[in-house]
């Protein structure tokens, strides 16, 4: 990777830079895995934690998959953003 392209990513990263819907989903992924820290801390059935688990997972996919689309939509052509978005949510998926 570039040293741009590096550059570029640690400036996306930094809070002040993050879109309010990139920030809801960031803060609702956080009380999620807070809330899996006090299911094991309560000694929660193991089900129920791995049931959360999964959950964050997919919260994690959807954020992957708006911060590429985010980042990738400046580079493709509008005519073209739904087929990569969908290339993008399948990639993901795996």
């Amino acid at each position: 990777m570039s040293n741009t392209r590096v550059n570029k990513l640690k400036h996306m990263v930094r809070q002040e830079e993050v879109s309010p819907q990139l920030a809801k989903r960031i803060n609702r992924i956080i009380g999620q895995l807070k809330g899996i820290q006090k299911m094991n801390a309560e000694g929660r059935d193991c089900n129920e934690i791995i049931q959360q688990v999964s959950a964050v997972k997919r919260a994690i996919d959807g954020l992957t998959e708006e911060i590429l689309i985010q980042d990738l939509s400046p580079y493709i052509p509008p005519i073209r953003q739904k087929v990569v978005s969908e290339m993008i949510r399948r990639s993901i998926s795996l």
